[in-house]
């Protein structure tokens, strides 16, 4: 009797096996995008779910991921990968070619190939490093630039600035740094920027300014020492939305902004071999949208202050950056 008994279940196992067919697995489809505001995307597509991650390939960083659903047409919001939030919701279709479109923002998901996604994000991410040098006569000094594991994305690397006199071929100083940025050939900048008739040199470190404004490292020479000095104060001074070289009155004017609405202007000279903030000045629209100017001057060691409001044609007409 047991042998019929386990025949029996052995056939009813296969009954109901034939009668239950088995669920498939859900399959998972992955896609590359390349976007009008040139970030690039992977998404993955699961049943009427999408998630992925979007690159941005010019800052090198993996921005954020993005979690949703898709249909006839696709909506998502990102993730923050700092804090988990979602914000930034998009909806928008899918196009029969497999582009996707976002019509609110106007930004379009063009696929791209799997080879030309992975040869662009991984170059970005991983860019071949190379080696770079040159010379530059700049006045009496000869300047051997070289810079180490030079990266072609950010324009920077390792330099080692070799300074010798060219008379003597005496070795002046090294200067090492990794902020230096070279953009296309190696040039470094060689002009007086503190009015005592002896030039110094500037490297350019980038768009490290307010604002993204390209900004620059200052070696001021120092005929003591017979080298050039690195300027933190003037460094600071020039760093912010723009600087000019006032060689008339010998004052050096950087220029700045709060927003949109509030922006300043402050004069430095040179006073015992030290910047000395001047005069500054604040434009500042108040709630009628008229400008007020706020301008303070140092004069023996106090500050004197004047405020004027302008009106928008009042203002054009007293040309008050001009005049600063």
């Amino acid at each position: 009797m047991k042998p019929i008994i386990w025949t029996s279940l052995c056939v009813l196992i296969l009954a109901c096996q034939r009668e239950t067919p088995s669920k498939q697995p859900s399959v998972v489809r992955t896609g590359h995008y390349v976007s009008n505001h040139w970030k690039y995307f992977r998404l993955y597509f699961k049943d009427s779910l999408v998630s992925g991650y979007r690159f941005d390939t010019s800052s090198r960083t993996q921005i954020d991921s993005v979690f949703g659903t898709v249909t006839d047409s696709i909506r998502w919001e990102n993730v923050d990968f700092s804090n988990g939030a979602l914000y930034w919701p998009q909806s928008g279709v899918v196009r029969k070619n497999g582009d996707i479109f976002f019509g609110k923002d106007s930004m379009l998901l063009e696929k791209i190939p799997k080879k030309i996604f992975d040869s662009v994000v991984n170059n970005a991410f991983h860019p071949k490093l190379i080696d770079r040098d040159t010379t530059l006569i700049r006045g009496n000094f000869k300047l051997h630039v070289k810079v180490l594991n030079y990266d072609p994305k950010d324009y920077s690397g390792i330099s080692i600035v070799d300074i010798t006199d060219r008379k003597s071929g005496r070795l002046v100083q090294t200067i090492e740094s990794n902020q230096f940025v070279f953009h296309g050939d190696i040039d470094v900048y060689y002009a007086d920027y503190n009015f005592d008739r002896r030039k110094d040199l500037a490297f350019c470190i980038g768009n490290m300014g307010s604002y993204g404004t390209i900004i620059n490292d200052y070696f001021l020479y120092d005929a003591a020492q017979k080298q050039f000095v690195y300027s933190e104060d003037l460094g600071s001074i020039a760093g912010h939305l723009g600087v000019e070289w006032d060689h008339k009155n010998q004052r050096i004017i950087s220029d700045s902004r709060g927003s949109c609405c509030s922006h300043y202007k402050d004069a430095y000279k040179i006073i015992n071999g030290k910047f000395v903030k001047v005069k500054k000045m604040s434009v500042v629209m108040d709630n009628q949208e008229n400008d007020v100017v706020e301008i303070q001057t140092l004069k023996n060691g106090k500050w004197h202050k004047t405020t004027r409001t302008y009106n928008e044609e009042q203002f054009k007409k007293a040309r008050i950056y001009e005049g600063f």
